[in-house]
């Protein structure tokens, strides 16, 4: 039997919140998983908060008291997770649930899994526009050339770990969009098992990811390596 933690940043999620949960909870029943959802609201302004309210019996619930980003979120989720293995994904279902399937083959051969809209047997079934997609990918030969990690894609949101793996989550200091690099750039250093792995992927409109994300996501990187050089990581 599965046994999993699923974790779900959330912020301003009013639209997309029962739905996300209907179908989590749906897919992990008729997979007869020992699982548990947990959410972390990051400082929500809309109805988010309320909307999870109608759910309280059956997930859990940490609510950080304002934003503070989707990388202290799932880093705060991470860490409460119970069960033997950890995925968190997006509230949006930009990965759908039912690509876990594609996970869990693989399970006895890997510490983490990740997500990859860019292998060959990924699927793009909703793009994103030309200019987000000629980022993303000129994003991508950044982050490489910054911290030699060598996957196809360490953005999507989409990724599972051993709860073993929770002493090196908590060496994770970023606390926006640079946190998937991050927790990649810490697991590779102790030579952890990682599988990349080719899933579906929607874009949404509405993503929370903005230009002006980009600039800062670099910053991000040159603090992982200054953090490496401090012995942060050991």
């Amino acid at each position: 039997m599965l046994s999993l933690s699923v974790i779900i940043p959330v912020y301003n999620e009013e639209s997309y919140i029962d739905a996300c949960l209907s179908q989590v909870s749906d897919f992990l029943s008729r997979l007869s998983a020992d699982y548990e959802i947990i959410i972390v609201n990051d400082g929500s302004t809309d109805l988010t908060a309320e909307r999870l309210n109608n759910w309280s019996q059956r997930i859990i619930i940490l609510k950080n008291e304002v934003n503070s980003g989707k990388g202290f979120s799932v880093r705060r989720g991470l860490l409460a997770g119970t069960k033997k293995w950890l995925l968190y994904m997006d509230a949006d279902l930009s990965t759908p649930i039912n690509e876990l399937n594609k996970f869990i083959v693989h399970l006895d051969q890997a510490d983490a899994l990740i997500g990859s809209r860019r292998l060959k047997d990924s699927h793009i079934l909703k793009s994103q526009s030309l200019f987000k997609n000629l980022a993303g990918r000129f994003g991508n030969i950044l982050i490489r050339a910054f911290s030699g990690l060598d996957y196809d894609d360490t953005q999507c949101g989409f990724k599972m770990l051993s709860r073993s793996l929770q002493p090196l989550v908590k060496k994770m200091t970023i606390d926006r969009w640079g946190f998937d690099v991050e927790l990649l750039y810490i697991l590779k250093k102790h030579k952890k098992m990682i599988r990349e792995v080719a899933v579906d992927w929607v874009n949404n409109e509405d993503s929370k990811v903005n230009l002006g994300d980009y600039p800062r996501t670099l910053l991000e990187l040159i603090k992982i390596k200054q953090n490496d050089r401090m012995g942060l990581y050991r």
